[in-house]
């Protein structure tokens, strides 16, 4: 076999570095994550027991977690809907993957829709 090329292997040191020195970082995403938890947990809505930075809100029923999926990215919010079969039938969840871009702001701001679209949906919930 070839031997990858020695850019490949500077590129990936480089990489390692970064992560290595990402603490300030690392620190704002726990922040975001913690805040993001703390709003969607004061909606109501069951996050399961992901320590992740990747959060799941569970809106059982079908197209629910759809439906509050659309109205957040029509004000301008993007978080996927997880259904059936990639889900079991019954736990649809939203999937909310804050990165350590995102501020405390738009993690409000992105809170207070689900709030909104959240209560309509759960409205009809059992």
């Amino acid at each position: 076999t070839t031997a990858p090329p020695q850019a490949l292997a500077a590129a990936v040191m480089a990489a390692l570095d970064l992560v290595i020195e990402a603490d300030e970082a690392r620190a704002h995403l726990e922040l975001l994550s913690d805040r993001l938890r703390k709003n969607l947990t004061s909606s109501g809505c069951s996050l399961g027991t992901s320590a992740s930075h990747i959060i799941p809100s569970v809106i059982p029923g079908i197209g629910n977690a759809l439906a509050v999926s659309e109205a957040l990215f029509e004000r301008g919010v993007f978080v996927q809907a997880l259904r059936a079969p990639t889900v079991a039938p019954g736990t649809e969840r939203l999937r909310w993957t804050p990165t350590a871009l995102h501020t405390l702001d738009q993690i409000d701001v992105a809170s207070r829709a689900f709030d909104e679209a959240f209560r309509k949906v759960s409205k009809g919930l059992t």
